[in-house]
C-alpha cells in the first residue's frame, strides 16, 4: 500500500469509491452533483497548504483524503474514505492517510456554531473536529 498525492487518472476511481461508500455504508442520497469539488479536484483542494491523497494498493484506490487550505493557517479534512476490505487498525490505512496530512491525531470535536467564517460545508456534514498544531 502506498499514499500519493492525487493525479487525473485516479479520479474516476476517487467518485466510484467516494460516492458507493456514501450510498451504501451511510444511506445517503448525495450525488456527485451535491460534490462539485470531485469535479475539480486540482483546483479545490491542491493549493496553498491543501492537497489531496489517495490510498493505492496496486494502483487500485483504496481510501482517499483531502485538505482545504482556508486561510489564517487553517485547513479543513475533508473527504476522508477506505474501502471496507481495508479498514482497521492492523492494516493502518485510515491512520496512514490521515498522517499524509498531520503527525497527530488528537482531534477534539468542535460545535457547528464555532466553525471559522471560511469554513466550506458540504451537504451531509454533520461531524466537526479541531486539531490545534503545537510549533516544532
Amino acid at each position: 500500500m502506498q499514499i500519493s498525492t492525487y493525479q487525473a487518472k485516479y479520479k474516476t476511481s476517487i467518485v466510484d469509491l467516494i460516492l458507493l461508500i456514501q450510498r451504501e455504508e451511510f444511506g445517503s442520497s448525495i450525488t456527485l452533483a451535491d460534490q462539485p469539488d470531485l469535479l475539480d479536484i486540482p483546483a479545490v483542494y491542491q493549493w496553498g497548504n491543501g492537497n489531496f491523497w489517495v490510498a493505492l494498493e496496486a494502483d487500485e484506490v483504496i481510501g482517499t483524503i483531502a485538505a482545504i487550505d482556508i486561510g489564517n493557517q487553517q485547513l479543513v479534512l475533508r473527504k476522508m474514505f477506505v474501502a471496507a476490505p481495508h479498514r482497521g487498525r492492523k492494516k493502518g490505512v485510515g491512520k496512514q492517510l490521515l498522517d499524509s496530512v498531520t503527525r497527530k491525531n488528537s482531534f477534539q470535536p468542535v460545535d457547528v456554531l464555532n466553525l471559522p467564517p471560511a469554513f466550506l460545508r458540504m451537504k451531509g456534514d454533520t461531524l466537526f473536529y479541531r486539531l490545534v498544531l503545537q510549533p516544532s
